[in-house]
């Protein structure tokens, strides 16, 4: 069985988060392409790391996993052997300490503790530090505090102070994360999950048709802004998207940027496509799911269904603007999804010649619901999007 801990090189107690991170670090660094001559081998381990993920970034998956695995193993599957573990958990720590805490051992004398002096000595050492803190307490319970003493007090004292003053940020935005808690909250709309988050597009599905909300938090409560009725991916929602799913990711993402032939009146990053834009859709990419040029020098993605057009997307009607969401990486970064993640899923306000049909997992809405809901939309209120099934 293999070990998917010791493929993706984290421990067993790693989290999503780090799960994540060392995912995309060992995918750069195996990616075939930059590895010259080496191709077959990298994508042998690619493949691994592919399986890995999917199975340990999946709380059901992982959970079934671990009780096969270790019921194969009579101890844990690190070894000193192994490389050393993923610096980012808690396990790493605790190691290092327990391999200094033997060196200091190891250095501290030469057999003292075989021939009895070791014994010897550390019971000399408690009895006079007992006698100290004996003759410590007798002396703070009968004579006023010594200029020593005053002075730690002061010490501590502005190590108080200094502790406060670095929790004062933390406090406040705990007060306004209470605050934002405590507004009027319209039928059964919950605020965003991001507590820095003051606007969010709330998509609740039934099958493959939804109802889209648009919230916005002002003057201290959350105000609709508004609603309309939206299609998502022809089978539904899932929590674990893969390529071709025809699936709606499940959750909470941030909202990047939207994009379109033409201008369009929103205060959120917007790009303007032109004749050589394309979507990468290859998962082997560096670029998978970005927004790019397809005269980049440094193309990576296949010729053949490696990307999508996207002008005639606009030119011909079928769309009138698009909006990125956060799902699988920013849209603009290399190396920023995971491959075979999902690609190319936007929030799609459809053309004049476009249909308002579910598909492969977009979120489709009305061209004159979209420049609505670009016109509401506003960076500086770190919009979100929730996707989840109605309730």
């Amino acid at each position: 069985m293999k070990d998917y801990y010791k493929i993706l090189q984290v421990a067993s107690d790693a989290s999503p988060e780090v799960i994540q991170m060392a995912y995309k670090a060992l995918a750069k660094k195996y990616h075939p392409d930059l590895n010259p001559g080496q191709e077959e081998a990298m994508q042998e381990k690619m493949k691994d790391l592919n399986e890995a993920y999917e199975i340990l970034s999946d709380k059901d998956k992982r959970w079934q996993y671990n009780q096969s695995f270790y019921q194969n193993e009579e101890s844990s599957h690190y070894s000193e052997s192994e490389p050393q573990r993923n610096s980012w958990t808690e396990s790493s720590y605790r190691a290092q300490a327990e391999t200094a805490s033997q060196g200091s051992k190891t250095t501290s004398g030469k057999g003292c503790a075989r021939t009895g002096c070791g014994c010897l000595t550390v019971f000399i050492v408690i009895f006079m530090f007992m006698g100290v803190v004996g003759s410590f307490s007798l002396t703070k319970e009968n004579k006023s505090a010594s200029a020593s003493e005053v002075s730690t007090a002061a010490s501590m004292n502005d190590q108080s102070e200094s502790r406060t003053e670095e929790t004062m940020p933390i406090s406040n935005e705990t007060k306004a994360s209470s605050e934002i808690q405590n507004g009027p909250i319209y039928n059964s709309v919950d605020p965003p999950d991001s507590t820095d988050s003051r606007q969010e597009i709330l998509v609740e599905a039934t099958g493959s048709n939804a109802m889209l909300t648009l919230w916005t938090y002002r003057d201290g409560q959350w105000v609709e802004d508004m609603s309309t009725t939206a299609a998502i991916g022809s089978d539904g929602l899932t929590t674990n998207k893969t390529e071709g799913d025809h699936m709606t990711p499940e959750g909470t993402f941030p909202i990047y940027f939207a994009f379109s032939t033409k201008a369009k009146n929103t205060k959120i990053a917007f790009e303007t496509i032109s004749e050589d834009s394309v979507w990468v859709c290859d998962p082997e990419s560096v670029y998978y799911n970005t927004l790019q040029s397809k005269n980049n020098p440094d193309k990576d993605w296949t010729d053949k269904g490696g990307a999508e057009n996207m002008y005639p997307k606009f030119s011909k009607g079928s769309s009138n603007a698009c909006i990125c969401f956060g799902f699988n990486g920013d849209g603009w970064s290399p190396y920023g999804a995971v491959a075979y993640g999902g690609s190319a899923l936007f929030i799609d306000g459809v053309g004049e010649n476009g249909k308002m049909n579910s598909g492969y997992g977009d979120i489709k809405i009305s061209g004159k619901d979209m420049t609505k809901l670009l016109s509401y939309l506003d960076s500086d209120y770190n919009p979100t999007i929730t996707i989840r099934a109605a309730q």
